[in-house]
C-alpha cells in the first residue's frame, strides 16, 4: 500500500494549461485574418464563438468531434424569454479546418508545457505543425514491434540498450515515446515554460532548435507527473514484464506487481544488475575486439562485415562508456584499430589500406569514409557466403606400424596404441581418408577392405549409435553382471560359424575354424542350419542393426563363399579373421563365445532371461 500512496501522489499533478501573451485584440485579428487567420468574417461570429471558447487555451484536448458539436450549436437559432428567436451563425469549412488545427497545436504545447505566443497564431505555422502530428498520431497507432526478450546469452546490458529502442518506437497517451519515462535526466528539458532552454520556437515551427521535430520536443518536455504520466508508466511495467515473463530475471516482476510502476522495475534493474562495473567490464571486453580482432582474407569472411562489427563493438562500447565515463575516442583512433586489423596481403586492399593512411585530412580521421572505402574494395574470395574452413591435422596411423593387441601377438585393429593414435575429429579416417559414419549394407561392402577396417574401428569405438548404447545398458541391467541370453549366444555363434560353414573344405577352412576355437568355441561341434523357417522370410543382416556388425564386417570381407567369390590367400584370410575378431572382442563377442564354450547353452534354444 505504501508504494501506490508513493505511485499517486508521483502522478498527482494536472495538465499544464498554456498562458496566451497575444492581447485579446490581437486574437481577434487572429480569427478574421483571411491569409494568415481562421478567416471569420464577421464579428457577431467572432463573439458567437469566444461564447462557446472564452480562451484559445481552451482548446487544448479538444477533438474534431468536440468542434464539429460547435459548428452545429452556432447554427441552431434559438428564442429567448420574449420569443425573440437568437441569430445563428454558420462556421465555413475553412474556418473550421484551420480551427481544429490551432486545437492539435494548443494540445501540443500543453504537453510540452510550453506558452501561446504571437508566432503560434499563424496559419501558415499551424499548417506544417498539422502535417508533422497528424503522421505522429498515425505512427503511435500502428501496431508495435515485437517486445525484445531478455536472455543470459544477451546479458542485461546488451537487453537495456534493446529496451531502451523499442520504448523510443512505441508511444504513450501523450504522444510522446514511452523512453521519455526513463532517459536520463541531462537528455530532459523539465524546466518551466519561462525558463526553458529554448524560450523561442524555429521560425514557421513549433520546436526548438535543439529538439527538432516534435516528436523529440516531446521526448524532452513531456511531463512525467501527471495523470497520463501513470497511465504510460503501467504501459511501461506491461511492456518490461513482457520481456521478462518467462526468464531467470522473471522473479523482479514480483515487488512492482500491484503497483504497475514501470519507471521503478526499471530503476530497479539498473541499479541491480546494470551497475557500474558491469559497464566497466563491457567496455573492456568491446575495447579488446577493437585493439585485437583481425581479418586475414577471404577465409574469415567478407571485409564488409569485419568493419560491420568494428562499427558495431564501437557502438556499443561508447553505450557502455557513457553509463561508466570510460574514455572516448576520436575517428583517427578507430581508424587506427581497423586498419590494423585488416592482415589480408590481396594487392587490392594493401593499395586502398595505404591510400586511407595517406589521406591524413580525410579518411584516416573518418571512421564512416574510411569503412565505405574499404567495404566496396574488389579483391579474391569476395561474395563468397561462406568462410573456408581450416585444414585440421590428423596424425597419421598406419596399421603397419602399430602392435596388435589381438591374439598370437600380432598387428591389428584392437590394439590399445592404434587406438591411441586415432583421431577421428575431422569425421575421417587417418589412413584411408573414409567417412566415418553408419553405412547401408550395399555402400559398406562397396568400400575396400582397408576402408571397411577403420570404419569398424570407429564403430567399435566412437561411432556407436545412441539407441545401441541404450540397448546395452538395459541388456546389461537385465542380465545381473553383463551375462547374456543362451538363444542370444547361440544366434552370435551361428552367424560366425557360418563365415567357416560358407568355406570349401581344405587347409583355409581349417586355420579359420582354429582360430575361432582358440577364443574357446568348438566349431566342429557348430551344425549350421540355413533355411529359413517355414512362411518365414530370410532376414539379412544389417549394419543399422545393434550386434551385426562384426558380422556384416567378416561378411562383406574377400574370403571366399557359397556364391563363387574369389578365395584370398591363407595369409591374407587368417589376418583377416584375427582382425575381425579382435573387433569382435571389443564389441563384447569373445563373451558370446565364450559363454558358449561353457556350456551357457546349445545353438537354436532358448534360456529363461529371453
Amino acid at each position: 500500500m505504501v508504494v501506490l500512496t508513493t505511485m499517486r501522489h508521483r502522478y498527482s499533478a494536472a495538465r499544464y494549461v498554456p498562458k496566451v501573451e497575444p492581447d485579446d485584440d490581437d486574437v481577434k485579428k487572429f480569427y478574421m485574418e483571411t491569409v494568415t487567420g481562421l478567416d471569420i468574417k464577421t464579428a457577431g461570429l467572432v463573439k458567437a464563438l469566444q461564447e462557446e471558447i472564452p480562451s484559445v487555451a481552451d482548446l487544448a484536448y479538444m477533438t474534431s468531434e468536440d468542434l464539429d458539436a460547435i459548428k452545429t450549436s452556432l447554427a441552431i437559432s434559438t428564442k429567448n424569454s420574449v420569443g425573440t428567436p437568437s441569430q445563428s451563425f454558420k462556421l465555413s469549412f475553412r474556418t473550421l479546418k484551420r480551427l481544429k488545427a490551432l486545437a492539435k497545436a494548443i494540445t501540443f504545447l500543453s504537453r510540452t508545457r510550453r506558452d501561446i505566443t504571437s508566432e503560434v497564431l499563424v496559419w501558415q505555422t499551424l499548417e506544417k505543425f498539422e502535417v508533422e502530428y497528424d503522421a505522429l498520431v498515425k505512427n503511435a497507432a500502428a501496431p508495435e514491434p515485437e517486445v525484445p526478450k531478455y536472455s543470459k546469452n544477451k546479458g542485461w546490458l546488451v537487453y537495456r540498450q534493446d529496451m531502451l529502442r523499442f520504448l523510443c518506437r512505441v508511444y504513450g497517451a501523450q504522444y510522446a515515446p514511452l523512453a521519455y519515462l526513463i532517459i536520463p535526466d541531462e537528455q530532459r528539458d523539465d524546466t518551466l515554460p519561462a525558463d526553458a532552454d529554448y524560450p523561442k520556437f524555429l521560425t514557421g515551427r513549433l520546436y526548438s532548435s535543439k529538439h527538432p521535430r516534435i516528436v523529440e520536443e516531446l521526448l524532452a518536455r513531456a511531463p512525467r507527473n501527471t495523470a497520463d504520466a501513470e497511465q504510460d508508466a503501467e504501459a511501461l511495467y506491461n511492456h518490461i514484464a513482457e520481456s521478462l515473463r518467462g526468464t531467470p530475471a522473471e522473479s523482479l516482476l514480483e515487488e512492482f506487481h500491484k503497483s504497475k510502476d514501470g519507471v521503478g522495475l526499471w530503476q530497479r534493474i539498473a541499479e541491480t544488475q546494470c551497475t557500474s562495473s558491469a559497464y566497466e567490464a563491457a567496455c573492456k571486453k568491446h575495447l579488446n575486439y577493437l585493439m585485437t580482432g583481425t581479418w586475414g582474407g577471404s577465409q574469415d569472411g567478407q571485409l564488409d562485415g569485419f568493419v560491420n562489427k568494428h562499427r558495431r563493438q564501437y557502438e556499443l562500447y561508447d553505450q557502455a562508456r557513457q553509463q561508466c565515463g570510460a574514455q572516448s575516442f576520436n575517428g583517427q583512433t578507430r581508424v587506427g584499430w581497423l586498419l590494423e586489423g585488416i592482415k589480408s596481403k590481396d594487392p587490392n586492399i594493401v593499395v586502398r589500406v595505404q591510400a586511407i593512411r595517406d589521406d591524413e585530412t580525410g579518411k584516416r580521421v573518418d571512421f564512416e569514409s574510411a569503412a565505405v572505402y574499404l567495404s566496396t574494395c574488389e579483391y579474391e574470395g569476395k561474395g563468397e557466403n561462406r568462410k573456408k574452413r581450416k585444414p585440421s591435422s590428423e596424425p597419421a596411423a598406419e596399421l603397419s606400424s602399430v602392435k596388435g593387441g589381438g591374439g598370437g601377438g600380432k598387428e591389428g585393429l584392437g590394439s590399445d596404441s592404434y587406438q591411441e593414435k586415432l583421431d577421428f575429429s575431422g569425421g575421417k579416417g587417418p589412413k584411408t581418408g573414409v567417412a566415418l559414419r553408419w553405412y547401408p549394407k550395399p555402400e559398406f561392402n562397396a568400400l575396400t577392405k582397408e576402408e571397411r577396417k577403420e570404419v569398424i574401428q570407429w564403430r567399435a569405438t566412437t561411432g556407436v549409435s545412441a539407441k545401441a548404447q541404450r540397448q546395452a545398458k538395459k541388456q546389461k541391467k537385465k542380465d545381473k553382471g553383463g551375462k547374456i541370453s543362451a538363444a542370444k549366444a547361440s544366434k552370435a555363434i551361428s552367424d560366425i560359424a557360418s563365415i567357416a560353414a560358407n568355406m570349401p573344405e581344405g587347409d583355409h577352412r581349417s586355420k579359420i575354424e582354429s582360430i575361432l576355437a582358440e577364443s574357446g568355441a568348438d566349431v566342429s561341434s557348430m551344425t549350421i542350419d540355413h533355411s529359413p523357417p517355414a512362411g518365414e522370410d530370410v532376414e539379412q543382416p544389417s549394419m543399422d542393426q545393434p550386434g551385426n556388425e562384426v558380422v556384416a564386417e567378416v561378411g562383406g570381407s574377400e574370403v571366399g563363399n557359397a556364391s563363387g567369390d574369389k578365395v584370398g590367400t591363407f595369409d591374407e584370410v587368417r589376418q583377416e579373421v584375427e582382425e575381425s575378431v579382435a573387433v569382435a572382442a571389443a564389441l563384447g563377442t569373445q563373451k558370446i563365445v565364450k559363454f558358449k564354450s561353457k556350456g551357457g547353452g546349445k545353438s537354436g534354444e532358448k534360456s529363461e532371461e529371453d
